[in-house]
């Protein structure tokens, strides 16, 4: 794309003549291009800053199906380990009577645990 000036910048250019009006064009090149960089810069920071959002969103859904899977995994062991507590106080309880039961029948025919030993 060619640089145009603004039409009072052309006529200054005219009436000014020469090397200061080459500098007055080469001035008005670079601001322009000074403008165009930043909007391009601004452009891709904006850009940047969608992706950065869409990757923080996307983390974030990442991490809830983690923790969420956490969370069902943490429950089924609390299940599994709640459900062998049980069993295994019960069968204390069974082994408890059973000892209770064979102490009382010892005592019962006049035996001592070290009888038996």
């Amino acid at each position: 794309m060619i640089p145009t000036l603004p039409p009072s910048m052309m006529d200054a250019l005219v009436q000014a003549g020469g090397g200061a009006g080459f500098i007055a064009f080469a001035i008005a090149l670079i601001v322009q291009g000074r403008r165009k960089g930043l909007k391009e810069r601004a452009e891709e920071a904006e850009q940047g800053r969608k992706d950065a959002t869409t990757e923080i969103a996307d983390l974030r859904r990442q991490l809830n199906e983690m923790e969420a899977n956490f969370n069902t995994k943490l429950a089924d062991l609390k299940t599994q380990f709640t459900e062998q507590v049980e069993r295994l106080q019960a069968e204390n309880v069974a082994l408890l009577d059973v000892e209770y039961r064979l102490r009382r029948r010892m005592a019962e025919n006049g035996l001592t645990h070290d009888d038996i030993t």
